[in-house]
């Protein structure tokens, strides 16, 4: 029997936007379930420590009312950060530890909440037309954060935190205009950033390498990077499902005839990328396989699998802002989808 999901009831009618019932039973153990749908804030990202440990991070339930969203689910119910004092800013991604939750986004904002004290310090960053959409870490004194100025002539954002703080690192080659997207990976020599146009860098603990983006692909926007499956796996595109992994040796092509392809998150032996309309796209026997009818036609962000297995998704409106009518859909422990 699936576990009982929900968001708190009080939060859902307070805001005045449309809602799902806030009791969502998911009783298929073998499908995506929809949680909910139509908050009042869009979910931007998804992330675990393990099953009983996940955060959710995204826009404002309210314009300017009570700062960006930030959630955390303990297997039991959820528990909202209070980020009241971050009025008027968008949360886009967050990488929480045991002991640390790092949160970045709109603003040049690096926020570092210690799960023991609960405090919750601002770390100087660059100015606020720097947005970091992405933040990833091999250990507490070993953080990137990456980002840029869209629609600005800067060079792209990419920040490393270290036992001394946060520093600007600049990678040769970098050019104004592009922006860094997203960073994942394994250990701390083995890092990747994913960006447009065509970016797909590696850190190998030492220096930043660009690798090749796959032939018709290098001006491709990809979006999200999952470095933990077997197999890095990079996608993104706007009117086409652009996928790309990493072999080894180069990137392969696997794109999809689909829409944008958001979001990518993977766990051992299992792959699944998420998009627009409510895709979802799972890596098996070699293929990249579409669920045929969704479960929303919103559109989703992030994914991200659990430790045991368990899949999360979320999204919402975030083609335009304001980034509003959220959705979050779970699915339960299911046999593992093995990649060659």
């Amino acid at each position: 029997m699936r576990r009982l999901i929900l968001l708190p009831a009080f939060l859902l009618l307070a805001c005045g936007c449309p809602t799902n019932p806030t009791e969502t039973v998911c009783e298929d153990d073998d499908a995506l379930c929809l949680v909910n749908e139509d908050r009042c804030e869009a979910f931007l990202s998804v992330r675990a420590v393990h099953d009983d440990d996940v955060w959710m991070v995204g826009s404002e339930m309210e314009d300017g009312s009570s700062g960006p969203s930030a959630w955390n689910w303990d297997g039991e119910g959820w528990t909202a950060l209070a980020l009241g004092a971050h009025a008027g800013e968008e949360l886009w991604w967050v990488h929480p530890t045991a002991d640390r939750v790092t949160l970045v986004g709109t603003g040049g904002t690096i926020l570092e909440l210690n799960r023991a004290s609960g405090d919750l310090p601002v770390h100087s960053g660059p100015d606020a037309e720097t947005t970091f959409f992405g933040v990833w870490g091999a250990a507490a004194d070993d953080v990137w954060a990456v980002g840029g100025v869209v629609g600005g002539g800067a060079l792209p954002a990419l920040w490393h935190r270290d036992a001394d703080g946060w520093t600007e690192v600049t990678v040769d080659g970098a050019s104004e205009g592009e922006l860094y997207f997203k960073v994942d990976g394994t250990a701390a020599d083995d890092v990747w950033v994913v960006g447009e146009p065509g970016i797909l860098m590696h850190w190998d603990g030492a220096e930043w390498t660009t690798t090749a983006a796959p032939d018709g692909l290098e001006a491709s926007k990809f979006l999200t990077v999952a470095a933990n499956g077997d197999d890095p796996i990079a996608v993104g595109g706007l009117g086409s499902g652009v996928i790309a992994r990493w072999d080894g040796t180069e990137w392969l092509d696997e794109s999809l005839p689909s829409g944008g392809i958001n979001g990518v998150c993977a766990s051992g032996g299992e792959a699944v990328a998420v998009g627009n309309s409510g895709s979802v796209h799972r890596f098996s026997g070699g293929v990249w396989e579409s669920e045929l009818v969704p479960l929303t036609f919103r559109d989703y962000h992030g994914c991200v699998l659990t430790d045991s297995g368990e899949l999360w998704a979320v999204g919402g409106q975030i083609t335009s802002r304001p980034l509003t009518l959220g959705v979050v859909a779970f699915e339960a422990e299911r046999g593992m989808v093995q990649l060659p």
